[in-house]
């Protein structure tokens, strides 16, 4: 069933108490009971939640009918006495009492559907997950495949890095080459196939 209450941008009172009862139409005593409840706790607020306050009013009698001393009728006089809110006709602006409800960590379904967006925390398999892209993907793997462990008496040339990274990572030649000099030792980026120890790849990590 839709919420009837959804689009009303102002509500009566009888309106609210249902809303925030979360009952439409009060059948059973406990529905009729929870509605009263919030019908009178809204009265009982119903300053902070609007100006726009109706009364009821009943007509009481302020002078019974009487006889006079010579016999003469006297007709009951009544007068007009404020008998309560009328909780049909008063009027809440809706923002308000969203507002009320909030200030009292309420949040009736009817009046907010939408639950709020709580800040999902990572989870542990996206929190503990290695930042990575495709160019570092492959610095990673070339590191591996060409240095790690590699003949100090014959280091690869940057032509055959290069080439591997274009071809099996699919990076554009400046990518390549930039990834080739970004991994070469210090020593043998002058380039050459000069010997050095195998140190000196390790000493340019640290």
């Amino acid at each position: 069933m839709d919420n009837p209450f959804s689009f009303l941008e102002r509500l009566t009172l009888r309106q609210a108490a249902r809303a925030i009862a979360g009952v439409y139409i009060p059948e059973s005593a406990q529905q009729k009971a929870v509605v009263g409840h919030w019908e009178t706790v809204l009265t009982e607020h119903i300053h902070e939640l609007t100006e726009d306050v109706f009364y009821r009013v009943a007509q009481v009698i302020d002078q019974p009918a009487r006889e006079g001393w010579f016999g003469e009728r006297f007709e009951a006089t009544h007068k007009a006495v404020l008998t309560g809110i009328d909780r049909d006709n008063t009027t809440i602006p809706r923002a308000r009492l969203l507002a009320w409800c909030e200030s009292r960590n309420l949040r009736p379904p009817m009046l907010f559907p939408d639950p709020p967006h709580a800040e999902q925390p990572p989870r542990p398999s996206e929190r503990n997950a290695p930042y990575h892209t495709p160019a570092l993907d492959a610095l990673k793997a070339a590191i591996h495949r060409f240095w790690l462990n590699s003949d100090p008496n014959r280091p690869p040339k940057s032509q055959e890095i290069v080439d591997w990274l274009m071809d099996a990572h699919g990076m554009t030649k400046t990518m390549a080459g930039s990834i080739d000099r970004i991994i070469r030792p210090e020593a043998l980026r002058k380039g050459g196939n000069t010997q050095h120890s195998r140190s000196t790849f390790r000493q340019s990590e640290s």
